[in-house]
């Protein structure tokens, strides 16, 4: 019922009541589903199988499940920073829905160790960063869910190269990556990439808290799966500045809150690895205005927003 009623209240316009056509309906009943359930469950696949089942729209797509595992037995180098690789091809098609990596390490100083798994599509996740002392051995499951640092690749393109890099920064302890494996859960509808970008030169006035916005409008309509927004401003005391980003569901994401003290520049890529909230657009319409406030909050230092540039995965 409160799909429906959601549906009705907000999709569809009462005074077209009389035109509707059962392509506008089901559009409008998906999008209240996504509204309240996402567009991951059991509610809405089992709406869009029912439309299907009347010959209006495609039925869901079953995610599908794929496990590799790579034994390379490899040598890893003792204080050597440049370190090992080892590659691992995955020839299914679909974006990444879930997914999980699992690694045999055995050595005397897990404390030495830093490992990097890089997708097809170039994303880098540091998997571990030196942590553990002298523990040996690493063995270990890191999954989306559990390790929030692999949520970047949520929506990406599974298809391609993926790359483990494994590294030993100290002397004295040696070891091996004995395995890893990667299990993946597909999404096949098909997304796409957006990117646009604004250049507006905008002065910032000092010590305003109020601020200074800027504008990009996408006229394309389509479903968000992920955001990343990279920004440009020249300041000369960062630690004076707020930033923030608005979706056209009115959404606001902090970028920046008056981090980095006197240092020159603010020259960044966010996305939901680094600020989780952005998770959060996942599943709005990506159509409408874009807005980036921008605000200085101590007098003295001035500075200019010289560009920024949103890339919108969507489907």
């Amino acid at each position: 019922e409160q799909i429906y009623y959601l549906g009705l209240t907000q999709y569809l316009k009462s005074a077209t009541r009389s035109r509707w056509t059962f392509k506008q309906t089901r559009y409008a009943l998906l999008n209240a589903c996504r509204q309240l359930y996402g567009d991951q469950g059991r509610e809405y696949a089992a709406l869009k199988n029912a439309w299907a089942a009347v010959g209006v729209g495609e039925p869901a797509v079953n995610s599908g499940v794929i496990r590799r595992e790579s034994e390379p037995r490899l040598t890893i180098p003792d204080n050597d920073p440049a370190g090992i690789s080892d590659t691992m091809v995955i020839e299914a098609e679909g974006g990444i829905q879930d997914l999980s990596c699992s690694l045999e390490l055995r050595h005397s100083y897990i404390g030495d160790l830093r490992v990097l798994l890089v997708s097809p599509g170039a994303e880098t996740v540091v998997l571990h960063d030196r942590q553990g002392g002298g523990s040996d051995d690493l063995i270990r499951e890191y999954s989306l869910a559990a390790y929030p640092p692999l949520s970047v690749l949520k929506g990406d393109q599974a298809q391609g190269e993926w790359r483990l890099l494994v590294s030993d920064h100290a002397a004295q302890d040696v070891g091996m990556l004995v395995k890893w494996g990667l299990t993946i859960s597909l999404d096949n509808n098909v997304q796409h990439l957006l990117q646009r970008i604004s250049t507006p030169d905008l002065a910032i006035p000092d010590n305003t808290p109020a601020g200074v916005e800027d504008i990009i409008d996408i006229n394309d309509p389509g479903i968000i799966v992920k955001v990343k927004v990279s920004v440009d401003v020249r300041h000369t005391y960062i630690g004076d500045l707020r930033c923030i980003l608005q979706s056209p569901a009115g959404i606001k994401v902090v970028l920046h809150n008056r981090r980095g003290s006197g240092r020159d520049n603010l020259k960044r890529t966010y996305d939901g690895a680094q600020v989780p909230r952005l998770l959060d657009l996942a599943g709005s319409e990506m159509r409408g205005q874009w807005r980036l406030l921008i605000s200085d909050h101590a007098p003295a230092d001035e500075g200019v927003l010289r560009e920024w540039k949103l890339d919108i995965t969507w489907r």
